[in-house]
């Protein structure tokens, strides 16, 4: 979606871009999806790169008193990435 939407952006002119199913926040919202997995931050463990920050996930949030990254779970929809971008496996899942 991400690749399509850049791509979109880069025609002159007004531009359409038709998902084929609702946002994942969006089906979390109206209970229609409930994430089977959740992640959280070790705090012991960031660095405080911002690696996750930068991915642009709206699940990642950062404390700068701190110096540390945090998930809110009402935003994760589980898939992990902000885990598999973290350099010091500091993002982990929950278990449930």
């Amino acid at each position: 979606m991400q690749n399509t939407i850049e791509e979109a952006m880069g025609v002159e002119g007004p531009k359409l871009v038709i998902a084929e199913r609702v946002c994942t926040l969006q089906a979390i919202r109206l209970k229609q999806y409930k994430p089977k997995v959740m992640y959280r931050v070790i705090e012991e463990k960031c660095i405080g790169c911002k690696l996750c920050i930068e991915f642009g996930c709206p699940a990642n949030v950062f404390y700068a008193e701190r110096n540390k990254a945090a998930v809110d779970p009402s935003l994760c929809v589980g898939c992990g990435m902000c885990a598999q971008l973290c350099p010091t496996k500091a993002i982990v899942e929950v278990v449930q």
